[in-house]
Order: C-alpha cells, then sequence, then structure tokens
C-alpha cells in the first residue's frame, strides 16, 4: 500500500519507487510488469526486506496476513522469509552457494524454518526434489551448483523456495536466461505448484508472452 523506495546517495534520497499499490491473493498470480530500471526488483526485496538498511529506505504499507513487515525487528523478520514468502531469482548461480551441495543447502532451510532433524531433512529434499521433477532425486542431493544445468539449477531454487512452505512466493524473472523449451517447463511447474500448494505468486517480468502464459491479473 503506497509503498515508496529511496536510496541514499551521499547526502541525498533518491527515490526510486513512487506510491506503488497492489494485492496478491491467495492462489492468485499477480504479474508485475515493467521495463529494466523500472523498480520491479527493488518492490520485490523490500517485501522481503532484503535491501540494505543503511543506504535505503522504504515507506508505506507492507502488509502480509495482516502484518505490516516493514514494523518487524530483523529477528522476526528472519523468521517471515522462507516461511512466509520466498523468492526465486533470474539468476540462480548468484543466489546458490557454489560450494555446497544442493541438498545440504536446502537441509539447511528445512532445519532452521521447520525444526527438522538432518535425517528428516534430507528425506524431505527428496521429495521435494521429486515434485519439482528432478530426476535421480536422491542422487542429485550431494551434487554442487555448477553439475546441473540452467533448467535444473532453477528447480533446486523452486524447491528451496518451497522449503518453508510458503504462503507467498515472487518470482523474479525467473524464466528469463532460459531457452524457451525449458521456459515453458518451469512456467508450467510453478503454476502446478501454486495450484497443490494455494500460494500467492508475485511473477516479476518484462515478457508481456509469459504474462498471458500465467497471471490472472497484471
Amino acid at each position: 500500500r503506497n509503498l515508496s523506495v529511496a536510496f541514499r546517495s551521499k547526502a541525498e534520497w533518491n527515490e526510486v519507487v513512487h506510491g506503488i499499490s497492489f494485492e496478491v491473493r491467495p492462489r492468485e498470480t499477480l504479474a508485475l510488469v515493467g521495463e529494466s530500471g523500472s523498480g520491479k526488483s527493488v518492490t520485490a526485496l523490500s517485501i522481503a526486506r532484503l535491501l540494505p538498511s543503511k543506504s535505503s529506505r522504504a515507506q508505506g504499507q507492507i502488509l502480509l496476513a495482516g502484518r505490516d513487515v516493514l514494523e518487524l525487528t530483523e529477528a522476526e523478520m528472519r523468521r517471515v522469509r522462507g516461511r512466509d514468502v520466498s523468492m526465486i531469482f533470474q539468476e540462480p548461480m548468484t543466489s546458490l552457494n557454489p560450494v555446497m551441495t544442493v541438498g545440504r543447502q536446502i537441509v539447511e532451510v528445512l532445519r532452521l524454518h521447520r525444526g527438522m532433524d538432518k535425517r528428516q531433512a534430507e528425506a524431505e529434499v527428496i521429495r521435494l526434489f521429486e515434485r519439482v521433477r528432478i530426476p535421480e532425486a536422491k542422487r542429485r542431493l550431494e551434487d554442487f551448483p555448477h553439475n546441473l544445468s540452467g533448467g535444473m539449477r532453477q528447480r533446486v531454487m523452486i524447491a528451496m523456495a518451497l522449503a518453508g512452505n510458503p504462503r507467498l512466493l515472487i518470482a523474479d524473472e525467473p524464466t528469463t536466461a532460459l531457452d524457451v523449451t525449458v521456459q515453458a517447463e518451469i512456467l508450467n511447474l510453478i503454476k502446478t505448484l501454486q495450484d497443490e500448494d494455494g500460494m500467492a505468486v508475485l511473477f516479476i517480468t518484462h515478457d508481456m508472452g509469459v504474462v498471458a502464459e500465467i497471471s490472472d491479473r497484471t
């Protein structure tokens, strides 16, 4: 509601998002569309409070199930991230840890947000990999990000985003770097998982073909 975001440049604040308002409902996909540099990703990062606190400022309201995330402490926000709101980014290689197996990265999410022990978490990762259509799921636990194709890395990112059973999934141009066939598979996958879990999806893109394929409102 009336979200404005500014960044500090030397002694001045430079506003880059100017009073944007929208609502995303459960089971709905809202497409946030705009050209490069229009503030789409900044808006998404604001919702998850992932912008640097010292050099950025968000004003207005960001209500998630009735709670204003702008009023939460950082400790409270850490519990919200991953569990209530998750993000999938455009390039998974910048989001996945290159020196840690993909299985271990998701195990950490499950232990943090769902209180599982190591064995339970590993079993849940295999189930998540199967849900996102990763073949030979058990063997993939020991793979590093560089062992996987772009499409497979994006599936790992989706599995990680789903690990905390979020109410809201923010997908920030998740198919831009993929070829058309893989792009279609990933879009279908997000839609299927949304229908199964009842998630709200905020889908950020500049591609009107993708908007026509996936969005309920724009």
